[in-house]
């Protein structure tokens, strides 16, 4: 192989990935990640109300997609944070099977989250608590997808399906950015 030819399969591919996403500039911003993840996950089993988080940090999403399309994804969201930053260890390295990066399915996996969170919202409103719970019961169930996700396949997995970057791929239109992270 040539001297700076990108290498996509072959023994020496995880270990240079796990440098990758083992470099010291990411550690802080790792643990600042899961941080915030487990206070959300854990605190919110006892504080329902921490849930109210996870549609903070999409709305923060969406805003921040009109200037730079999927800008959390890349650099602040918690998830991918966490999982870049500690999954690499576990993670098997394996090709994410087509399927899942698909506009196809990942239009379809939005879609539903999407019609599912709006009638469970109208189904609580006002009830913060009640809210609280369905959004940290939809963070959990999300974040236990994307840890299997992580250990199956590489660590960011789930960013190419996520519907959150799924919906700024879309609201993008032309400026949208491929869905595999």
């Amino acid at each position: 192989m040539t001297k700076g030819a990108d290498v996509t399969e072959g023994a020496d591919v995880k270990p240079r990935l796990l440098r990758a996403r083992l470099r010291p500039a990411l550690r802080p911003r790792a643990r600042m990640g899961l941080a915030f993840s487990a206070a959300v996950m854990v605190g919110g089993y006892f504080v329902p109300e921490l849930g109210l988080a996870v549609p903070l940090i999409l709305a923060v999403a969406v805003i921040s997609n009109r200037r730079r399309t999927r800008w959390i994804c890349a650099e602040a969201c918690p998830r991918g944070l966490t999982l870049s930053g500690f999954m690499g260890r576990f993670s098997a390295y394996r090709q994410l099977p087509p399927f899942f990066q698909t506009p196809a399915f990942r239009s379809k996996a939005c879609g539903v989250l999407l019609m599912v969170t709006m009638g469970q919202v109208m189904r609580h409103w006002p009830d913060a608590a009640a809210l609280g719970r369905y959004f940290w019961w939809v963070c959990v169930l999300t974040f236990a997808i994307a840890i299997t996700m992580a250990l199956a396949f590489k660590p960011r997995s789930w960013c190419a399906v996520c519907p959150m970057g799924t919906l700024q791929n879309t609201m993008a239109g032309r400026r949208s950015v491929g869905g595999a992270v």
